[in-house]
């Protein structure tokens, strides 16, 4: 409701606004703080990874896939002036399931760590599992996860590729 107040107003005025919905980024460089630095630190000691909403519906995207989203949507909406709400899609799955992805091909298979052990007992979360992304999904996780690895290995004073 507050978005179709904003267009509004906008529009009132002869202004053109639009929107990003941000999903998580995953790739190089991410914070200590965030869930795949998280699963690797859990991975190494051997502690179970907490986590608090298991069920929860999760859009992950390699920065990369959404960097280049971007791009061309900025470059479409200043030639064009079009109004636009931009949801940039990736893997949209439960946290669980994500974990259990990223933990398969990242963790386990591409840098030798053992399987993240899971701990939870929260509730589902309450949220909609309907998407209507703009454009079809082209992430190639394969690449994503073989550029992360890397990019995790690599020597602490190499330039990052991109």
């Amino acid at each position: 409701m507050v978005w179709d107040a904003l267009a509004a107003e906008c529009r009132s005025r002869g202004l053109g606004v639009s929107k990003v919905v941000i999903p998580n980024p995953v790739g190089p460089m991410e914070g200590e703080d965030r869930l795949i630095p998280s699963m690797i630190h859990h991975a190494e000691s051997g502690a179970a990874l907490k986590l608090r909403t298991p069920w929860q519906m999760v859009d992950n995207i390699p920065v990369t896939d959404l960097a280049a989203h971007y791009v061309r949507t900025a470059t479409r909406l200043l030639s064009e002036g079009e109004e636009a709400v931009v949801r940039p899609l990736g893997r949209t799955s439960e946290t669980v399931d994500w974990v259990q992805f990223a933990s398969a091909e990242l963790l386990e298979k591409r840098l030798g760590l053992p399987q993240c052990r899971l701990q939870y007992d929260g509730l589902p979360a309450e949220a909609s599992k309907e998407r209507a992304p703009e454009e079809g999904n082209s992430t190639t996780w394969a690449e994503t996860w073989d550029r992360y690895a890397a990019w995790l290995r690599r020597d602490q004073h190499a330039p990052m590729e991109a």
